[in-house]
């Protein structure tokens, strides 16, 4: 079993996809999967795939015709085998040291999830953010009230598996129905305050846009789904 299964959904990336597969493949870490999932691309991203996933053999991937994130995230937690997951969008990367860092924390502090701090890269400037912005006596909740993103953390495979927990699907904001929940499901979450992972904001991503979508009703379904999660299982 791997330590830790990387998953990449991957949709048209072909100008940043590298310098993300070179962060991950330069990990410390040495005993990880990759799981690249293309999610119908028209550009050359997935011939960039079928060229690493060549060259290395802890590399797998799949590719599928165009049905989002959501879909494309759940088919690599189903082809996981690792000990851990961890997700890395296709137009970011990492610190060398990420899945180190954040598996030795788990292991020492038998946690389930382990979340560390990043750098929003815009345009034009480079940002800090803190993952728990919010102090509360229980991690769990603070976890819970911070971000709502499924990357710069590792998360225990098992929590996905045994408890059948999928990203929602055919919705955009499907990272803040899932993501919070997973803390009902956790014995612990420990917090690595070093920053390992680099997000970078490109001015046509969903969420800079500025003009009304149709998709952006998303967030009640997302809202009710978070309602139910946790009038059923409370903390």
């Amino acid at each position: 079993m791997y330590k830790v299964s990387v998953i990449v959904p991957i949709f048209n990336s072909e100008n940043y996809l590298e310098k993300c597969l070179d962060s991950i493949l330069s990990q410390t870490l040495n005993d990880i999967e990759i799981i690249l999932i293309d999610d119908g691309s028209t550009d050359a991203s997935l011939q960039i795939i079928k060229q690493y996933a060549k060259k290395y053999n802890n590399i797998k991937y799949k590719t599928k015709k165009n049905e989002g994130q959501a879909i494309a995230r759940n088919l690599g937690i189903e082809m996981a085998t690792g000990e851990f997951i961890s997700f890395v969008d296709s137009d970011d990367y990492i610190e060398n040291t990420m899945m180190e860092e954040l598996y030795r924390n788990a292991i020492e502090n038998s946690s389930d999830i382990v979340i560390c701090d990043y750098i929003e890269e815009c345009p034009n400037k480079k940002i800090e953010k803190k993952s728990l912005f919010i102090n509360t006596e229980n991690l769990a909740k603070s976890y819970i009230l911070s971000v709502a993103g499924p990357c710069s953390k590792i998360i225990r495979t098992e929590i996905f598996k045994k408890n059948d927990i999928k990203f929602l699907e055919n919705n955009i904001y499907e990272d803040l129905a899932i993501i919070p929940t997973l803390a009902l499901y956790t014995e612990k979450i420990s917090y690595c305050e070093e920053v390992l992972y680099h997000y970078v904001i490109r001015n046509n991503s969903t969420m800079q846009q500025t003009d009304y979508n149709k998709k952006l009703e998303s967030i009640f379904n997302v809202m009710n789904f978070l309602y139910e999660q946790f009038n059923r299982k409370r903390l």
